[in-house]
C-alpha cells in the first residue's frame, strides 16, 4: 500500500499493478553510513544508519496503470 499515489481522493486516482521482474531496486553500497555507540554517563546506546536507494521500471510492459474513482465512500 502506498499513500502517495497520483490523484488520491479524486475521481481519477492512479493505481499500479506490476510484475515482480518489471521493477528494480538498488542500494548504493559505497554510501552506507553506520554509527553505533554507548553513552555510559546517561546509560543509553544508539545506532544510526543512512542508506541511499532507488527504484526504477525495468520492463514497461510489466506495469499496468489502473485509474479508479477514489471519491466513493465505502461503509
Amino acid at each position: 500500500m502506498h499513500t502517495g499515489l497520483p490523484g488520491k481522493g479524486t475521481a481519477t486516482a492512479s493505481n499500479f499493478i506490476f510484475a515482480k521482474g518489471a521493477v528494480g531496486h538498488a542500494i548504493a553500497q559505497g554510501d552506507i553510513q553506520v554509527d553505533a555507540d554507548y553513552n555510559g554517563e546517561d546509560d543509553y546506546s544508539y545506532s544510526r544508519h543512512t542508506i541511499f536507494d532507488g527504484a526504477t521500471i525495468l520492463q514497461q510492459a510489466g506495469v499496468l496503470k489502473v485509474v479508479t474513482d477514489d471519491t466513493a465512500a465505502f461503509s
